[in-house]
C-alpha cells in the first residue's frame, strides 16, 4: 500500500526477476577477484621471502632457486715456458738439453744443408747445377745414391754435441753471473749481449774444424772415401789451420 508518500519496500515476492547468468558472471567475477587478491599475495610473500637470500651474500639467483651451492674458485697456475728449462737448472742439465737439441737440429737439416752447400759454390761443375732445392735433392738422388746427401753427417754430430753443450752452458752461466753483478735481481741487456758474444765465440771454436770437414764431403765430386781420410788428408796437405 502506497500512502502520502510513503513507499513500502518490495517483498521477494514482488521482486524483479533476476537473471540466473549474470548472478553466476558476478559471483564467479567476485571469486575470480579474491581468488587473484589471494594469488598476488601469494606471490608477493614468495618473492619477499626470496628478497632476503637474493641480498645477502650477493648470490646469484638462479643459484638458490635451484638450491646450488656456487662453485669454488680455483686458482690459476701461472703458464710455464715449453722452451725454458726450470728455475735453478744446473749447469749439466742446460749442457745435456743443448747437446740433444743441436744433434737432432743438425742431423735432421743435413739434407737440406748438403744442397745448400752446393748451390753456393762459386764455380759449380756442370753436373752439380740445380734450379731448386727440389731439384738438387731429386737429381743427387738419381745420380749418386740415396745416401749422398747425409755424407758426412757424423762428423757434424760428433761436432755439434760438444759445441752446443759449451754454448748453453756458458750462456746461462755467463748471463747470470753479470745480471748479479751489474743489477741484482733484475735482467741486464748488457749481460745478456755479452753472453751470447762469448757463449757463440766458444761454439764456434769447436764446430768450425766439423764444418770444414763436411762441406769438404759435402760437394760434388768429393775425392775422400769418409771422414776420417778427409780429416787425414786436410792435416797433411794443409795443416792444421785448414
Amino acid at each position: 500500500m502506497e500512502a502520502e508518500g510513503f513507499v513500502l519496500p518490495r517483498t521477494t515476492l514482488d521482486s524483479p526477476a533476476v537473471d540466473r547468468r549474470v548472478t553466476g558472471s558476478t559471483a564467479a567475477g567476485s571469486g575470480f577477484g579474491i581468488l587473484g587478491r589471494r594469488l598476488t599475495g601469494a606471490s608477493g610473500e614468495f618473492l619477499g621471502s626470496l628478497s632476503p637470500m637474493m641480498k645477502a651474500g650477493g648470490q646469484d639467483f638462479v643459484s638458490v632457486l635451484h638450491r646450488t651451492a656456487p662453485e669454488p674458485l680455483t686458482s690459476v697456475e701461472p703458464e710455464m715456458d715449453y722452451e725454458g728449462l726450470p728455475q735453478g737448472a744446473t749447469s749439466s742439465t742446460h749442457m745435456l738439453a743443448g747437446a740433444v737439441a743441436g744433434v737432432m737440429e743438425h742431423c735432421l737439416m743435413y739434407p737440406i744443408d748438403c744442397v745448400k752447400t752446393r748451390m753456393q759454390s762459386l764455380q759449380p761443375e756442370p753436373g752439380a747445377r740445380y734450379r731448386n732445392v727440389i731439384d738438387a735433392l731429386r737429381q743427387i738422388i738419381q745420380t749418386e745414391g740415396v745416401w749422398r746427401p747425409i755424407r758426412g753427417v757424423n762428423v757434424l754430430a760428433v761436432g755439434a754435441g760438444p759445441a752446443h753443450a759449451l754454448y748453453f752452458a756458458s750462456y746461462e752461466k755467463i748471463k747470470f753471473s753479470l745480471s748479479d753483478a751489474i743489477h741484482p735481481g733484475a735482467n741486464s741487456h748488457c749481460a745478456n749481449g755479452v753472453a751470447g758474444c762469448a757463449a757463440t765465440v766458444l761454439h764456434d771454436a769447436i764446430m768450425n774444424p766439423a764444418e770444414v770437414v763436411k762441406q769438404r764431403m759435402q760437394m760434388f765430386n768429393s775425392p775422400y772415401r769418409g771422414v776420417l781420410d778427409c780429416m787425414g788428408s786436410l792435416l797433411r796437405l794443409e795443416g792444421p789451420a785448414a
